[in-house]
């Protein structure tokens, strides 16, 4: 499969004012947006799985590095969520397992004109098996002692969305779910 980048230029009125804009992303939205409405076939999705070598996978490892913005948390509604810079990003997913390890290593940023204490570094280690999720501590044990797992039974949804979100395992559950027929009713007020 072939991508090509379209450029488009359109001339609107603001305030009585004439403005151009590129927009690099309008033919992509475009494309995307014919394509979403043509119907799916079963082709398609072996075509993708093939591509994917997705049954030939039956793991995972990514990691990166980059910005976190932490959801929910900024002190006031006009302002932006509060900034960390990650240092460390793995994520290993069993995808036969229906299970993943993250560990992530980051710092908050400091941003000018909110109060906040001085950056540490922040290290997680999650997880999530099954029915199950869990975070063990970071920070080294006592001496002769095993680091106990925290259960974290809320998060349980949301990381196993996090396996399933990937483009393998997008795949693996989509050709796993038997057909669904979706009928189109009109409501007419």
């Amino acid at each position: 499969m072939e991508f090509a980048e379209v450029k488009a230029s359109f001339t609107y009125r603001f305030g009585g004012f004439m403005r151009k804009a590129i927009l690099p992303f309008i033919g992509v939205t475009a494309a995307l947006s014919f394509v979403a409405s043509a119907p799916v076939h079963a082709q398609s999705l072996q075509a993708a799985a093939k591509a994917f070598d997705v049954a030939g996978v039956q793991s995972i490892q990514f990691a990166g590095s980059g910005r976190w913005f932490q959801f929910g948390q900024a002190p006031d509604p006009s302002l932006a969520w509060p900034r960390f810079d990650v240092s460390r990003y793995v994520a290993d997913i069993d995808y036969t397992a229906a299970s993943a390890r993250v560990q992530i290593t980051r710092s908050q940023t400091i941003d000018a004109g909110r109060l906040r204490p001085a950056p540490v570094e922040q290290r997680v280690d999650q997880y999530v098996s099954g029915p199950y999720a869990w975070n063990l501590p970071t920070t080294a044990p006592a001496q002769g002692t095993v680091p106990a797992a925290v259960p974290q039974p809320a998060a349980v949804a949301e990381r196993a969305a996090e396996i399933w979100a990937t483009p393998q395992g997008f795949l693996k559950a989509a050709l796993a779910t038997p057909r669904v027929r979706i009928v189109a009713t009109s409501i007419e007020s």
